[in-house]
């Protein structure tokens, strides 16, 4: 018989469920943002590229600027954990999924 294992339900912190507010004087992306915002039914966005690019800004006024819920999961090198990345993910989801 195997041994089951509880896991403890880790607490999120809520700084990491919250967009960055804008900063004045960003790099208005429009073209972009009004490709993210007329996609339709877009289940998943990954957005990748090196520091410094502007991926922060540009979901940022995505979020701003789209009617439809969206989620937001702030990652840092502990959210490498599997267990640690899916909490942090429901977390975020969690107030959609009640709507």
């Amino acid at each position: 018989m195997r041994a089951s294992r509880v896991t403890a339900r880790r607490p999120v912190a809520a700084t990491k469920l919250f967009a960055p507010p804008l900063r004045p004087g960003i790099v208005d992306r429009p073209i972009l943002i009004d490709s993210l915002t007329s996609a339709t039914c877009p289940p998943v966005v990954l957005v990748s590229a090196p520091a410094g690019y502007g991926k922060t800004t540009a979901l940022a006024l995505w979020r701003e600027r789209d009617e439809r819920a969206f989620a937001w999961v702030t990652l840092e090198a502990a959210d490498d954990d599997p267990i640690s990345f899916v909490t942090n993910v429901l977390a975020a989801l969690d107030p959609i999924v009640r709507l």
